[in-house]
């Protein structure tokens, strides 16, 4: 994925309070849709561990970006914003986890066993981000938080494999 796109993702919707619709997101990215919410996704994923949300409000039909640090998140009218976000994205989840049981299922019944799906099929979805370690150890240093920092710093020595 495009790591610059997702960054101006942020930049756009930093922009634009109110939020943009899909088609004037991917136009003001100069891409197709379909490559507008990859990066979307993306920056999602890297801005959460720093405070903000960014996905379709269902209400109002717009790509959002929430600054959870901000003082107005604090106002019900954001909070309940950020939460129409979060159940969007949980509802895409819940289709795909009940249309992964299904098939399973069928799998099962197919062959008399249940399917070995350990192996993820795509492996760097599931490796740590060396990104996000790296803003849980600044934030917590910042922050003072020993317990914090020494949980990341564990993480990030399992992710490059070093022991002490």
């Amino acid at each position: 994925m495009d790591l610059e796109l997702a960054r101006e993702v942020f930049r756009v919707l930093a922009r634009t309070p109110e939020g943009m619709t899909r088609e004037e997101l991917a136009a003001a990215l100069r891409v197709g849709d379909r490559q507008m919410r990859d990066a979307v996704a993306l920056a999602a994923e890297k801005a959460a561990p720093m405070g903000y949300i960014i996905g379709m409000d269902p209400e109002t039909n717009r790509y959002v970006l929430l600054n959870l640090n901000a003082s107005e998140a604090r106002t019900p009218a954001k909070k309940r914003q950020a939460k129409r976000v979060l159940a969007y994205i949980r509802s895409y989840f819940e289709t795909t986890y009940r249309r992964y049981s299904l098939m399973a299922q069928a799998y099962a019944r197919a062959y008399g066993e249940s399917p070995d799906v350990s192996q993820p099929a795509q492996p760097s979805l599931f490796e740590a981000d060396p990104d996000s370690i790296l803003r849980r150890v600044v934030l917590a240093w910042d922050r003072g938080d020993q317990a914090a920092l020494e949980a990341a710093l564990r993480e990030a020595r399992e992710a490059m494999r070093v022991w002490r």
